[in-house]
């Protein structure tokens, strides 16, 4: 039996590779974080690699089943993918868009093993197995289907996307306009020459590692969508604030400290202690409240998901676990806490910070996020006489979240100075 081997099928077995690295990458991702739009990703681009296999096996054998199969496997392709993109704007897979897609796919599923549909043919060189009549058109649908949704996604990621990770968010959105142009300029010339037909999988060759990659390089880029944490503040039973972290700004974030926190939580005491969370729901975004044995962790999010919970609840916990000594001595010195940072990276370091808005702001940290108070602002003016110098300082201390911090930099930056002056001195002497 003579094999039909071509450029074709090469492309077609690069692509299969290419994106059975891709889903084995994302549903690995799954199994370590629990995130579904991983899942459903990687679910995705199993189908896709296995379509890309079915096509290479059936171009190289000159087999119609196969070239069959291959449009049938196009269906849960599309699901899947806007499953995925579903998840990552609202955390929902159900959509109205399903009901036509499945209707589309029976349509398609039942033409693809009717006589006719499917034939060995050679046209400008090209010889392969391709689709004939309503089974081509229907089944080309979904590839414009599933192009529409993939642009839309990264579309409004790009459009969404923090100062942080634009950079990898303008990447992915021109890898994706490149593609789109090159399948649409292949589409018109297939036209007149069919031999035109590997290009469009050797730009999916191309284009699909670059965005795996940059999705693998910076996962923050799934989850720009589809809420955004402003604040999460961890105080003790008595309301103290013992540790915040700020991912954006919000009024919510901003007006919210131990003052109004404390009656807040009182209100829910009882629900606290019941459920041991619980969800206020304010005009700006939302507040959840969850209770351990010693602690109270507050996060400020634009809306709320299991998901969420689920994180703050693992969150909570650790942080109890790591400062138990300190929590029962009831210590109250926020400096103490400052190591929750590593929980942070450790739970929540999908989540991209929105507080930078470009690259010349003082160490990237933006000078309203946080005030100091006054009489610490007014002593650091009269050490630091440059601006510049001050407002780099300034900054610094603002990352501390601790006038206590602050205090003791004052003190430690006044006394290296002193010393630093003290040897001029004596050589004036």
């Amino acid at each position: 039996m003579m094999l039909n081997f071509s450029i074709d099928v090469v492309i077609d077995f690069i692509c299969f590779a290419v994106l059975l690295f891709g889903s084995i990458f994302a549903l690995k991702t799954y199994r370590t974080s629990n995130i579904r739009t991983y899942f459903y990703w990687g679910l995705s681009l199993i189908c896709m690699a296995s379509f890309f296999a079915l096509d290479g096996f059936a171009i190289m054998f000159l087999n119609t089943v196969l070239g069959r199969i291959e449009a049938v496997v196009i269906f849960p392709v599309t699901i899947f993918f806007i499953i995925t993109v579903n998840y990552a704007l609202r955390e929902s897979y159900n959509t109205v868009i399903l009901i036509p897609i499945f209707s589309l796919g029976a349509v398609v599923c039942y033409l693809a093993f009717q006589p006719g549909m499917v034939a060995v043919t050679t046209i400008d060189g090209f010889t392969g197995v391709i689709w004939v009549g309503l089974f081509d058109i229907f089944a080309s649908l979904f590839f414009y289907i599933l192009s529409f949704y993939i642009v839309f996604w990264i579309l409004k990621i790009w459009l969404n996307a923090p100062f942080e990770i634009k950079r990898e968010a303008t990447i992915l959105l021109v890898s994706i306009i490149i593609l789109a142009i090159i399948v649409g300029i292949t589409n018109i010339l297939i036209t007149l020459n069919w031999a035109l037909l590997w290009s469009v999988n050797l730009s999916f060759a191309i284009i699909f590692p670059l965005i795996i990659f940059i999705i693998r390089k910076e996962p923050k880029l799934l989850f720009v969508l589809p809420f955004t944490p402003y604040k999460i503040i961890v105080s003790n039973r008595k309301g103290v604030i013992l540790f915040e972290h700020l991912w954006a700004k919000s009024k919510i974030g901003e007006t919210l400290s131990s003052r109004f926190l404390t009656p807040l939580q009182q209100q829910t005491q009882e629900k606290l202690k019941t459920t041991g969370l619980v969800n206020i729901h304010l005009k700006e975004g939302i507040i959840l409240f969850y209770e351990s044995e010693k602690i109270t962790v507050s996060f400020i999010i634009s809306q709320s998901s299991k998901f969420l919970v689920d994180l703050v609840e693992k969150f909570s916990l650790e942080f109890e676990e790591k400062f138990k000594k300190l929590l029962e001595e009831s210590c109250e010195d926020a400096s103490q806490f400052e190591a929750a940072s590593e929980l942070i990276v450790k739970h929540f370091s999908m989540f991209p910070s929105r507080l930078i808005d470009e690259e010349k702001e003082p160490l990237f940290l933006s000078k309203d996020v946080y005030t100091i108070p006054p009489e610490i602002e007014a002593k650091l003016r009269r050490v630091l006489q440059n601006e510049e110098e001050f407002e780099l300082v300034k900054c610094e201390i603002q990352r501390s979240f601790g006038e206590q911090l602050a205090s003791e930099f004052l003190a430690l930056y006044k006394e290296l100075t002193e010393e630093s002056e003290q040897p001029e001195e004596e050589e004036t002497d």
